[in-house]
């Protein structure tokens, strides 16, 4: 499998969360990439900067996509970085 788009990681990023439980990023991170059963080669894939990975990135940005659509959204600054 490829690495997933952010539209593609919502559904199980909201499945993963919906116990309310509090984690890391990092957490949510390795149990999206077990859940969707990526391969190390799909982890390992990084950004044209070389300075993250593709789905690290994908996580976050589906984050942020979540929390906006929240009604208790976090201030942008937040997910713009």
């Amino acid at each position: 499998m490829s690495v997933p788009d952010f539209q593609s990681i919502m559904l199980p990023l909201m499945t993963e969360l919906k116990d309310g439980e509090v984690r890391t990023i990092k957490q949510v991170t390795q149990s999206l990439a077990i859940a969707m059963q990526l391969t190390e080669a799909d982890l390992n894939e990084l950004l044209p900067s070389g300075q993250q990975s593709l789905f690290s990135n994908r996580v976050a940005a589906s984050i942020c996509g979540a929390t906006f659509a929240s009604p208790a959204s976090p201030p942008p600054e937040l997910c713009s970085q």
